[in-house]
């Protein structure tokens, strides 16, 4: 169930129009450390009651400090950021169903934090994700 909701969120990023390079967490796909990435992680699925479940979804922007210009990443990450404040608008609901197969529940964003690590500009924005799987 974690790759098809990683699978709905990039898919969701790519079609709203972010134009870096989006890349799943449980994929063995290799991207270019030298260019600013997008990275859809969802560590955690957690089985709630019946055919509730809560998803834990990072959407992690990442560039060298380096090349990538700040102003590229916090372009970047601001961009994403509003698409989720506006996920009621933006399709996301239609993603999930499409992709991951089920109902979109609802969201909360849990953190939003920025740093800089091993020379590469970092935002992460955590999601708590409400779905409705078919038992």
């Amino acid at each position: 169930m974690n790759a098809s909701i990683e699978n709905a969120f990039a898919a969701w990023l790519v079609d709203a129009g972010i134009t870096a390079p989006v890349h799943t967490g449980a994929s063995a796909e290799e991207f270019d450390p030298e260019n600013l990435a997008i990275i859809v992680s969802v560590p955690d699925v957690e089985h709630s009651v019946g055919p509730l479940h809560r998803a834990t979804v990072n959407l992690i922007v990442s560039g060298p400090s380096y090349h990538a210009t700040l102003q590229s990443y916090r372009d970047t990450a601001l961009a994403i950021r509003g698409l989720v404040d506006d996920h009621t608008n933006s399709g996301l609901a239609t993603f999930i169903g499409q992709v991951a197969g089920g109902n979109f529940g609802g969201l909360w964003v849990k953190d939003s934090s920025e740093r800089i690590e091993e020379d590469r500009w970092i935002h992460t924005l955590a999601l708590m994700v409400g779905l409705v799987r078919p038992l």
